[in-house]
């Protein structure tokens, strides 16, 4: 059993008697019914306290999660784990002691990753927020695309800085912008909680769940939206 090298996809597993069940999301685990509901309050706890579970620590005490670059060998006797591949350490560039050298440097990497995802069937968009890595992501595609090619989305409540930060890029960008006041929406709270639990499989961050549900719920669901949470939106 084999997680990918960075963890891109989640791989959760647990030995149930003689047997071992495995599943890329949590609920599959639990709907097996070979898997208890008991909480791991310790591992709730570094959850709260760091925004995401170790590894291998899941909330759920008898299911562990496969870390990255790792593989699960299963044989009568039992199983191990045993790590497979580490990320390599680059070698040592020149260092860079001119700040704007080094801010194109940053750009240049952030344009060819942008650029290597260009390929969509339907519409590129982009969720803006008052940070700086969604305004980064923007810039990025407008380098490959026109303004008018590029749907952009914010939602919140008028006066928020999220809010009016990300229209106004929107407007000095020039893009086909998405605004959603929350206020004016019937929001289905309940069925955001169940999308919040469920949609983001890995567990670790909520915020794209959140996303992804007002994109649906709300905006235009034709539209492939690129976020800026810790680089996610372009992975």
């Amino acid at each position: 059993l084999v997680r990918d090298r960075l963890g891109i996809k989640p791989l959760y597993y647990a030995v149930a008697g003689d047997l071992l069940v495995f599943a890329s999301e949590l609920k599959s685990l639990l709907a097996s019914g070979l898997v208890g509901d008991e909480l791991d309050h310790e591992a709730i706890d570094a959850y709260l306290t760091f925004g995401f579970f170790p590894a291998p620590a899941t909330p759920l005490r008898q299911v562990r999660k496969l870390e990255p670059g790792h593989r699960l060998v299963a044989d009568p006797e039992g199983h191990r784990i045993e790590r497979y591949w580490a990320y390599p350490l680059p070698s040592p560039d020149p260092v860079r002691s001119d700040p704007r050298e080094m801010t194109e440097a940053l750009f240049d990497e952030l344009d060819e990753a942008v650029r290597l995802r260009l390929m969509s069937d339907v519409p590129l968009g982009a969720m803006l927020s008052g940070g700086l890595d969604s305004r980064a992501v923007l810039a990025a595609l407008l380098r490959h695309r026109s303004p008018r090619d590029i749907v952009t989305l914010t939602f919140g409540v008028p006066g928020s800085l999220d809010y009016e930060i990300g229209n106004a890029v929107a407007r000095r960008a020039g893009t086909r912008h998405v605004e959603l006041d929350l206020r004016t929406r019937d929001l289905d709270c309940d069925r955001l909680m169940r999308t919040a639990d469920w949609t983001d499989a890995n567990t670790d961050i909520v915020f794209p769940a959140v996303w992804t549900f007002i994109h649906d719920e709300l905006g235009n669901s034709d539209v492939t939206y690129w976020t800026g949470f810790t680089g996610d939106g372009i992975g």
